[in-house]
């Protein structure tokens, strides 16, 4: 493949992303096993991780990568053609206040430069950008300093803006001086020109101008303040949305009884069988007195059928709990309702046992439960 670019790299098995992006699918080794041997997976790789590893680089939250380059032969390609021996991949030469690695937005610069024309596109430089201090200086025990690299660093001055406005000129100075350096690159030279103009021109050069500045950093303050609290509340508003479909999804797994008038609710069967005895009082039904499910169990019905009779069909609890359920079409009777000679009415419908137990299951128990089944069933064949 030679290092170009191509779709069918894209095809090709692919490594672990670079911070969660990145797809090294490169066709050659990269590293020599303990560490990385070729130059352009370095610069790649320390690209795609600035703008994608936050906790590692949280001052470049916002930036990203020209789509095509989240491959790293694509970007490969690309910096083949260009003059990068030596020099640092810088997005901001190009591309001022854009956030964006791309071939239209990137340029290799010597290391010194790119030292020189840090912090000068932060968005303090601005006049119309909310700012704190202005750019360049910082607040200092007897007044106010300025720092243009290692050597430079002034301190004593007595205002902000003074402050700033030596920062400004000096720097612009010291830019300008830095083109002779590098006059062989006139794309180089031609930026290096307009970073130092800039400098001069956007500067605060008036108290009015700085305290306006400071108007709409309290402005943006408030906003950033208010944007904070307005997703707090839609946090705070989808977790209540949260815990009130969980409780939903609950109560489908909930038992309701309603007895007299009164609706009687349980998280789950286990916890009403638990609170039956102290939630129902005793009743009497045909001279038995017991609890609600007692006089079930005596009756040989479900307390839940009984509870869906007297809730749907109006029944009194004792009508519930007697009469048999072939009222409401049903042939689940218990077998204290079946008579011998309606088991035998029955039976006389099947020819087969097996027929018998499938079609008419309650007298089929209750012939077995009485004792008639052998006689009941004495005319079938077996199952």
């Amino acid at each position: 493949m030679d290092g170009e670019f191509s779709m069918e790299a894209k095809k090709q098995k692919v490594k672990k992303k670079v911070a969660g992006v990145g797809i090294n699918d490169a066709d050659y080794a990269i590293s020599d096993g303990t560490r990385i041997t070729c130059p352009f997976y370095k610069a790649w790789h320390n690209m795609i991780n600035r703008c994608y590893n936050e906790k590692a680089y949280p001052s470049y939250r916002g930036c990203i990568v020209y789509q095509e380059w989240h491959f790293f032969m694509a970007f490969r390609a690309w910096m083949k053609k260009q003059d990068w021996k030596g020099k640092e991949l810088d997005k901001d030469l190009l591309g001022r206040q854009k956030k964006l690695y791309s071939p239209e937005t990137c340029y290799f610069i010597p290391s010194s430069v790119n030292s020189l024309i840090s912090g000068v596109l932060h968005t303090r430089f601005f006049k119309g950008s909310p700012v704190k201090y202005l750019l360049g200086v910082a607040p200092v025990s007897d007044g106010w300093s300025y720092r243009l690299n290692k050597t430079i660093y002034v301190k004593g001055l007595s205002s902000e803006i003074e402050a700033h406005k030596a920062y400004c000129i000096r720097k612009s100075d010291l830019i300008l001086e830095s083109i002779n350096l590098y006059k062989y690159d006139q794309t180089l030279c031609k930026h290096l020109e307009d970073f130092a103009k800039d400098l001069r021109t956007f500067m605060f050069t008036s108290q009015d101008e700085f305290d306006a500045a400071k108007e709409r950093h309290v402005k943006w303050e408030k906003e950033q303040l208010d944007l904070k609290n307005k997703n707090d509340i839609k946090k705070e508003e989808k977790e209540q949305e949260l815990l009130i479909k969980k409780r939903k999804q609950l109560n489908r797994y909930s038992f309701e009884v309603e007895f007299n008038g009164v609706m009687y609710w349980f998280p789950s069967k286990k916890d009403h069988h638990q609170a039956t005895k102290k939630v129902y009082k005793k009743y009497t039904v045909m001279g038995i007195t017991d609890t609600f499910p007692g006089l079930c169990r005596h009756f040989e019905m479900d307390t839940g059928t009984v509870d869906k009779r007297i809730k749907k069909q109006k029944m009194s609890l004792e009508d519930a709990l007697t009469k048999p359920l072939h009222h409401i079409g049903s042939n689940n009777n218990p077998p204290k309702y079946w008579t011998k000679d309606l088991c035998q009415e029955q039976a006389l419908k099947y020819v087969r046992k097996g027929d018998w137990r499938e079609g008419h299951r309650s007298s089929y128990e209750a012939s077995k439960y009485h004792g008639w089944f052998e006689e009941c069933s004495s005319h079938m064949l077996p199952h």
